[in-house]
């Protein structure tokens, strides 16, 4: 991954358009000092090319902190129009606490709140957990841009969780698709 994510960061080379790492274990082992998310969303913070990125199902927020360099990668590439994040631990990191939000999924809502390009987002069964998803209800209320938000088979949707996607909805004039079902 690692001499991937320099060929992806000259975007007058890179001409991608749709990446996929699906079940990859990208974050799956310890054993190395940056986790491979890391270093491809630090690639993607600069690349032009890609729109479309699947890195579900990679064990990400299991081991490696991975909330900076996907919040980075949010904030500041303006070419990503999908991304699905599903099946992938960022709800926690040990035993889930309701009253608790994880810092991958913190760091994800602050991103939303400054990218105006994503369209499609992803986070099915990621074990988001109700604070959690009152932050991405937040993101909401600033992120016009979001047209698609796939939040199915998370245990953070509950009555609570959908108050707070409720008043991320209140302003927000873009989102059109929300999938919270159970």
């Amino acid at each position: 991954v690692s001499y991937l994510a320099t060929q992806l960061r000259p975007s007058d080379v890179c001409n991608v358009r749709y990446l996929s790492f699906e079940a990859c274990g990208l974050d799956k082992q310890e054993i190395y000092a940056n986790s491979a998310t890391s270093l491809l969303c630090r690639a993607l913070c600069t690349n032009r090319s890609v729109t479309e990125l699947n890195i579900s199902d990679n064990e990400i927020g299991s081991s490696h902190d991975a909330g900076l360099p996907l919040k980075n990668l949010l904030a500041s590439n303006n070419a990503l129009t999908r991304l699905d994040l599903s099946r992938n631990p960022l709800g926690f990191r040990c035993r889930p606490d309701p009253s608790a939000s994880s810092e991958v999924t913190s760091a994800l809502a602050l991103g939303l709140v400054h990218n105006t390009r994503l369209r499609s987002l992803c986070l099915s069964e990621c074990k988001l957990q109700p604070k959690g998803i009152e932050l991405l209800g937040r993101s909401l209320l600033t992120n016009s841009s979001l047209k698609e938000l796939d939040l199915s088979r998370n245990p953070g949707v509950t009555r609570y969780g959908a108050v707070a996607l409720a008043k991320g909805l209140e302003t927000n004039t873009g989102l059109e698709i929300l999938n919270a079902k159970g």
